[in-house]
């Protein structure tokens, strides 16, 4: 059968299993006895072998199962999770994400596994004498509290508590319906209480060839063995009666028993609370099984759509204007029925380009560990708002700067144990990854408590490098000083590593916020440590913009980074250090001609001339256009690569009229 139509959302799938498997295995390092995370690492391994299978992808399944034998150990308690043993899997995982780039394109390099695969059985293997032998000595299902207070309110009654062992024979072919025989006859004699492994890993053969059972029955033992060992493939059956010594043993490692719950309501128990807790079970099963409210939609034909709506709204605004000219009431009724239907769809479109940028911030926890690890840095790495949303086309692009932003943080700003020691600080460093909303932005932020930056030190290797001058570097301020950083070739260290040192990794992620219409503001305390906070616009698709004229052209200026727009004269006007500038509420502006700024030309100035106060991150200032025009909503459409990048341009609209208007950048213009 062929599954390749499958393909897209079985990759999808396993992305997202191989994500919850990092980040459980990530908890679980800091968290070594927590059940409910062993479970969960063991059934997203179990679910991905599956679904590998299916697909016929046997190198993913091999490699899955083999892993699955491993975190067995690690469910049954036989195992701790050591350091060799963490790293072995995060190794395993990272395997398993090249063989699923793989399945998407052919033509990437073949994964060798056989060393994992090598690693994996050994580790197994190493444990497997010392369980046959547990098995052996403690005969016995432990209890956790719950259960045992079952056993308690059975024991005294006439019916009798069994603890079953049942053994399937080496060569049994069809382990689970023997497994289900048994279970059946056991509920023809009685109540089943309690299975191991659990009922879900019988059914889908995940066991090896023994599995336990403790049932509540009023039959004798021996009938019951007699009735089991006439099931085919039945090796071997051993039967107890569950003894008070057994029941007061502590346990809570066992997982709870995937039992119905009219059978367990079968059991004559007169403890309300104990049937509360039993009916508690079922709610938690039951939701598990419920499915998704979400559906996957290709991102292709996302984009599609929200270009649709992108012309549509660009068509809307023609036909608004049409009515109006018109003076039709009719069809300035439906333009404005229209209107009102387009963006409402409008809306609708946008929420689905907004995206959590946990997406992104997923995949650090891990970069970070493997990074401390290798630098021999304790580091505490700390994420908060991840349930952010962003345009989805900004999540995709804003991975690769926090990349750089985060190694810095860990190679340069955390310093060494012996530097923190010395310095007074704790051990371990602390780096931070948070995201927020700041008004019609979003704030990403990277900090750590590290070595900070110290601005005399950044504009002496500056101009040592050739990068400014002397007679620049006397005029730099703090700010400017940070923002040295971010000059292709500088650089803070001298020694150049795998993670950084040439120089380049700052440059290119100022190129890239900046290519997003986004801000990056750095602060930072010599010994105190270091902030970068980039600042994106929600969205980059539709957005509501000014639309001025200048030097005859019309230009549409992003809503968001408007303070106000005003009319002032030509005496308002001074002129300081050859930079014109306005005073406005005790605060100097500096005034910036549009048209001599794009156009290079120089006309004579009306008198009352229009003003746009404009900020972009801690700058501000007055942007002198001819002529005020009105707000509208508008598509933003990329630049040809033919044009190129264009100082102070964003991209490009269409108008209502069928005229393209440029959108201005203002962080490049001011």
């Amino acid at each position: 059968m062929d599954f390749s139509e499958y393909k897209d959302i079985y990759l999808a799938e396993a992305q997202e299993h191989l994500q919850s498997l990092n980040d459980a295995l990530l908890k679980l390092e800091n968290e070594p006895e927590n059940n409910e995370l062993i479970q969960e690492i063991f059934r997203s391994a179990h679910s991905l072998k599956g679904m590998s299978a299916t697909m016929g992808y046997d190198d993913i399944a091999g490699l899955t199962h083999e892993m699955e034998n491993a975190l067995n150990l690690l469910r049954e308690g036989t195992i701790n999770l050591s350091k060799e043993f963490a790293d072995i899997l995060f190794k395993s995982l990272d395997a398993l994400e090249g063989l699923s780039n793989r399945v998407e394109n052919p033509e990437l390099p073949p994964v060798d596994t056989s060393d994992l695969l090598e690693g994996l059985r050994r580790l197994v293997e190493g444990e497997e004498e010392e369980e046959v032998s547990s098995i052996k000595e403690n005969f016995s299902l432990r209890l956790d509290e719950f259960e045992k207070e079952i056993v308690k309110e059975v024991r005294g009654k006439e019916d009798k508590i069994y603890y079953i062992a049942v053994s399937l024979t080496e060569d049994c072919l069809l382990k689970s319906v023997r497994a289900y025989m048994v279970i059946k006859v056991l509920e023809n004699n009685g109540v089943v209480l309690k299975v191991k492994p659990p009922v879900t890993d019988l059914e889908d053969d995940n066991f090896d060839k023994d599995f336990f059972v403790l049932c509540q029955s009023s039959t004798d033992a021996a009938v019951i063995k007699a009735e089991l060992l006439n099931i085919l493939e039945i090796e071997k059956v051993e039967i107890e009666e569950y003894t008070e010594e057994v029941v007061n043993s502590v346990d809570s490692d066992s997982p709870p028993a995937d039992v119905p719950v009219e059978q367990l309501e079968k059991i004559n128990t007169s403890s309300d609370n104990v049937k509360a807790s039993l009916l508690e079970q079922q709610p938690k099963i039951q939701s598990t099984k419920r499915s998704e409210k979400t559906i996957r939609v290709e991102t292709e034909k996302l984009d599609q759509l929200i270009n649709l709506v992108g012309e549509l709204v660009i068509n809307r605004t023609r036909i608004v204007d049409v009515a109006k000219r018109n003076e039709n009431g009719e069809i300035i009724g439906a333009a404005e029925h229209l209107n009102r239907i387009t963006t409402d769809l409008q809306s609708a479109v946008m929420k689905l380009r907004m995206v959590p940028v946990k997406q992104v911030f997923d995949r650090f926890p891990r970069m970070i560990r493997d990074l401390s690890l290798e630098r021999g840095k304790k580091i505490r790495f700390e994420i908060s708002g991840e349930e952010t949303e962003l345009d989805r086309s900004i999540v995709n692009q804003i991975g690769d700067p926090l990349v750089h932003l985060l190694r810095n943080a860990v190679d340069h700003g955390i310093e060494s144990e012996e530097e923190r020691q010395k310095a007074g600080k704790p051990k371990e460093g602390l780096v931070k990854l948070e995201a927020r909303h700041e008004g019609s932005y979003v704030a990403i932020q990277v900090s750590d408590d590290g070595s900070g930056l110290d601005e005399k030190k950044l504009i002496s290797i500056a101009v040592a490098k050739g990068i400014i001058s002397s007679e620049e570097a006397e005029h730099y301020k703090k700010e400017d000083a940070y923002k040295l950083i971010f000059k292709n070739g500088f650089s803070t260290v001298k020694e150049v590593t795998d993670v950084s040192g040439r120089g380049v990794g700052m440059d290119a992620v100022s190129k890239i916020v900046e290519s997003l219409s986004g801000l990056i503001d750095v602060q930072a305390k010599p010994g105190q440590g270091t902030s970068f906070t980039i600042r994106m616009p929600l969205t980059l698709a539709i957005i509501r913009a000014l639309l001025v004229k200048a030097a005859g052209d019309i230009y549409a200026i992003p809503i968001e980074t408007i303070n106000e727009s005003l009319y002032i004269t030509e005496k308002e006007i001074k002129t300081i250090q050859k930079q014109e500038v306005i005073s406005l509420r005790k605060e100097v502006l500096p005034l910036v001609s549009l048209q001599e700024q794009l156009r290079g030309l120089t006309c004579k100035r009306p008198e009352e001339i229009p003003v746009v106060i404009v900020t972009a991150g801690d700058k501000k200032a007055g942007l002198i256009v001819d002529d005020l025009l009105e707000q509208q909503e508008i598509v933003i459409k990329s630049l040809s690569r033919i044009l190129g990048e264009i100082k102070g341009v964003a991209g490009a609209t269409v108008l209502g009229n069928g005229k393209v208007a440029f959108i201005l950048n203002i962080s490049t213009l001011i």
